[in-house]
């Protein structure tokens, strides 16, 4: 339904963005975003205003840090005015742990109030990455309501886990959280588990490939057993659960009336583990 103007805009931006783009490829790109043309005759002036993007999607390009403040200079923040943007996905964008802290200062700045889809999975950025960003999540909070974050694949440890937990006790508005593959184990767990029953709007929750452990994973599951009613979908698969894990996972699916999908795949569930769950489906 994109204006003959936007539609235009956006044939050259997604023939950019299939690119590995490169810092002035990404610049020529964004240059044509939020521009004012003015053109006057004899008898009128007529103002044309390029609309700003609501949804950005950078994936798998090589963004990076330079990357990340063309982006930021020229959509997050136009001309000082509000921003507009309601989804950014930068996956498997070469962010690192600077491009992370870039990206979280711009978040900062921005003050956004229509921000609602972070995406930022694969960039490699670590616990220090995951700190930065959970420091913007929190001020973001205050002016906009995040629903759907995925920080998965990025090599984030227990501290990075604690950091975002952190900032999930403003950030109530959460639909969907992923965090696979990073390796929280059982103290990110404990982290987490700790937010878990406050994130009362949580439908969708993935921590694959997490290294939880059976202990981790039965500290997950014990913090849903009383809450997150509502939740539609749970994702634990490749952590190794057993049957301690197991036992406590029945009694965290009991009740859940609107659950559609649970994946514990790749684990090491017994059938004593599978009879527990089968008595509450």
């Amino acid at each position: 339904h994109a204006g003959p103007v936007w539609q235009a805009l956006l044939d050259r931006y997604c023939v950019a963005a299939s690119l590995s783009l490169l810092p002035l490829t990404l610049s020529v790109c964004l240059s044509q975003l939020n521009t004012t043309t003015t053109t006057t005759t004899t008898t009128t002036t007529t103002t044309t205003t390029t609309p700003s993007p609501t949804d950005l999607d950078f994936g798998n390009n090589l963004v990076g840090v330079e990357g990340v403040r063309l982006i930021a200079n020229s959509v997050m923040l136009p001309d000082g005015a509000p921003p507009c943007l309601r989804a950014l996905r930068l996956n498997s964008a070469s962010l690192g742990p600077a491009g992370a802290a870039e990206l979280a200062a711009a978040l900062k700045r921005s003050e956004s109030k229509s921000l609602v889809t972070l995406h930022v999975s694969g960039n490699e950025m670590g616990s220090d990455g995951a700190a930065a960003l959970a420091g913007a999540i929190t001020k973001l909070s205050h002016t906009c309501h995040l629903r759907d974050l995925d920080f998965s694949g990025n090599e984030i440890g227990a501290e990075g886990w604690a950091s975002l937990a952190m900032c999930f006790k403003t950030t109530t508005s959460i639909t969907s959280l992923d965090l696979s593959c990073n390796p929280g184990a059982t103290q990110g767990a404990k982290a987490l588990a700790e937010v878990l029953p406050t994130l009362t709007t949580l439908r969708r929750f993935v921590v694959n490939d997490c290294r939880l452990g059976d202990a981790g994973a039965a500290i997950l599951w014990g913090a849903m057993i009383h809450e997150n009613e509502d939740v539609e979908e749970i994702n634990m698969a490749g952590n190794d659960m057993v049957d301690a894990a197991g036992h406590t996972l029945a009694e965290a699916l009991s009740g859940k009336k609107r659950l559609r999908k649970v994946n514990v795949s790749r684990n090491s569930l017994t059938q004593n583990s599978l009879n527990a769950v089968k008595t509450v489906l």
